[in-house]
């Protein structure tokens, strides 16, 4: 199976991975309100017959100043089992989001003044030799990088990274692109957090 291996300052967070995983996903977050970045690893997994679930390996772990992450797709036989795995068709769960359809529907989320913590926040991703270093120009609030894999290309995963704000956020279009790429089987890229 395919896993997205992760490691932070050289000690192996998590080999997130299933047989049966149809997505994984992995983001780093940070911005000008957060005192940490912070690190999340979740997929989707095959439940067989038209199901689906939610799976979670990492969600919000907070990341220490200055921390370096080396992310990598690798084959393997065996994962890191998730925290947490929650069916699609789950009764607590279609609960769960229609509550919060309503809320979005009641009280629509809008662009509000944030406390400016992490002003210098940036994250640095090495990929194929290459350094690039976003950082929170024209007005920008967040920054995040990740990588996507599916099912239906497994040998390789996307890598992103992008800096927003809200209004983009809200919009969903106007952020900046920084890095925009694919990464194979043992292949690795690193992800320094700065700021």
């Amino acid at each position: 199976m395919y896993a997205l291996e992760v490691k932070l300052d050289g000690v192996t967070l998590a080999v997130a991975g299933a047989p049966n995983a149809i997505v994984m996903s992995l983001h780093i977050n940070t911005g000008i309100e957060q005192e940490q970045a912070w690190l999340d690893i979740s997929g989707v997994n095959d439940l067989g017959g038209e199901r689906r679930s939610h799976t979670y390996w990492i969600m919000q772990q907070p990341l220490p100043p200055q921390a370096r992450l080396e992310l990598r797709l690798v084959e393997t036989a065996t994962a890191t089992p998730p925290i947490q795995e929650v069916a699609f068709d789950d009764p607590e769960h279609l609960a769960s989001q229609a509550d919060y359809q309503r809320r979005l529907r009641e009280d629509p989320p809008v662009a509000r003044m944030l406390q400016t913590v992490s002003p210098q926040a940036s994250l640095a991703l090495t990929l194929g030799g290459q350094r690039t270093v976003a950082t929170l120009e024209s007005g920008r609030e967040f920054l995040t990088c990740g990588l996507l894999w599916d099912a239906w290309r497994p040998e390789q995963c996307r890598v992103g990274m992008r800096s927003f704000s809200q209004a983009e956020a809200l919009a969903r279009q106007g952020a900046r692109v920084w890095v925009h790429a694919q990464m194979g089987p043992g292949e690795s890229c690193v992800v320094e957090i700065g700021g």
